[in-house]
């Protein structure tokens, strides 16, 4: 699976397409983001990220950074690893938990065991915990290494990681620079320990490039199996994306109704109008699975009959 993601090098411009939109008429076109010039010169980031599986267990990242602009620049690259947060809502109080071995971050669960992630190079271990801001949010104290605290302390410097290295979320650190027109690679490995151990591995790099390598191969020979025997080279690239984008956006979906109609424990009473509210009667349902959807930050609702095209599209593919 490859990933592809576009970043200007100079701050977001948030403010100048709200201001101009918001200015703009229905009769006219809507102001992109290409439009505020964030990526002219082509000062911008181009990182795409390949991912593939030893085994079932074992998961290999490589994470290609280029610079296509005129000028050297820095990147801040922070590969994150966290819990789901199933610990503050009143049903079960067991918090995992991550903390830092030799050089990799271990992760451990009390039902899914341990895990680590390593990365190659010497990137700087930040740890803090997937809980809500409350100080930012409400004004009241709460967990001094919010989820956030990461993002606050490369941004601003805050003193918002642990320095005990440890938490439910954590990240590793990576400053590089890169040349105009140049690029530079980061490598990954998530897995038990010993296989995401990088002082358990000869050459980390190697490693990982063999398994893409090897995947890669395999998911050609794959597509040339399912498309249809004319299928030129642009019409196969365009199926092949149309199915990655659909493995892409699986996600773990949890919608449980009695829950959310009675509210969690030690949580505020949910208002009255929710148990008239649509899908109020379905109290036997209790959903928990991966699911496909059109798209993971458009969909955070039951779409179920976008389920089933999905779900028919996916099939059609042969994919799983």
């Amino acid at each position: 699976m490859r990933w592809r993601y576009v970043y200007p090098q100079q701050a977001f411009p948030y403010d100048e397409l709200v201001a101009e939109n918001r200015d703009r008429s229905r009769a006219e076109p809507e102001f992109e983001l290409l439009d505020t010039q964030a990526f002219a010169e082509d000062r911008y980031w181009e990182i795409t990220a390949d991912y593939a599986k030893q085994t079932p267990e074992d998961l290999v990242v490589r994470l290609t950074i280029r610079n296509p602009g005129p000028d050297a620049a820095t990147l801040h690259v922070l590969p994150t690893l966290w819990f789901r947060n199933t610990w503050a809502w009143g049903l079960d109080d067991r918090r995992p938990s991550i903390s830092l071995a030799g050089g990799s971050l271990e992760a451990r669960h009390h039902s899914l065991g341990s895990i680590h992630l390593c990365g190659d190079g010497t990137p700087t271990p930040l740890f803090c915990n997937n809980e809500t801001n409350t100080r930012r949010l409400w004004g009241v104290d709460g967990d001094p290494y919010p989820k956030d605290g990461i993002a606050d302390h490369v941004v601003h410097g805050a003193a918002t990681v642990d320095p005990e290295r440890r938490g439910t979320k954590a990240a590793l650190h990576y400053v590089v620079e890169v040349e105009p027109g140049g690029s530079t690679q980061i490598r990954l490995r998530l897995g038990p320990a010993g296989t995401a151990d990088s002082s358990a591995t000869t050459d980390m790099a190697t490693d990982v490039d063999a398994v893409l390598e090897q995947r890669a191969s395999e998911a050609d020979r794959f597509y040339a199996d399912l498309l249809p025997e004319h299928t030129d080279d642009e019409q196969a690239m365009i199926a092949r994306q149309a199915l990655a984008g659909m493995l892409w956006s699986k996600q773990f979906y949890h919608f449980d109704v009695e829950r959310w109609l009675d509210g969690d424990p030690g949580a505020p009473t949910p208002p009255d109008s929710r148990r008239t509210a649509r899908n109020a009667a379905w109290r036997h349902l209790n959903n928990a699975d991966i699911i496909s959807m059109p798209d993971k930050w458009e969909y955070p609702w039951y779409a179920a009959w976008d389920l089933a095209f999905r779900t028919a599209g996916v099939r059609s593919g042969r994919g799983p």
